[in-house]
């Protein structure tokens, strides 16, 4: 898999992971919340193909880990 496949994604997790201040995704971080949600609009808005069916597919597969661990927590 080619480095410019996995990279997108890869920055657009830890920008998520950034967007809120608390592990519960609650608060927004006042500073940069806004910002990260735009950059994150325009990236997905600008993947096409195997980059995006990866992407789909990568954060499917987080969205229902991410939800388990909030059910379990």
């Amino acid at each position: 898999m080619s480095y410019l496949l996995c990279f997108p994604p890869q920055l657009i997790w830890n920008m998520k992971t950034n967007i809120f201040t608390d592990e519960e995704s609650l608060h927004r971080d006042p500073q940069i919340g806004d910002h990260l949600e735009r950059v994150i609009d325009r990236i997905t808005k600008s993947i096409s193909g195997t980059s995006l069916d990866f992407y789909k597919r990568e954060f499917d597969f987080f969205n229902k880990v991410t939800a388990i661990s909030g059910t379990i927590k």
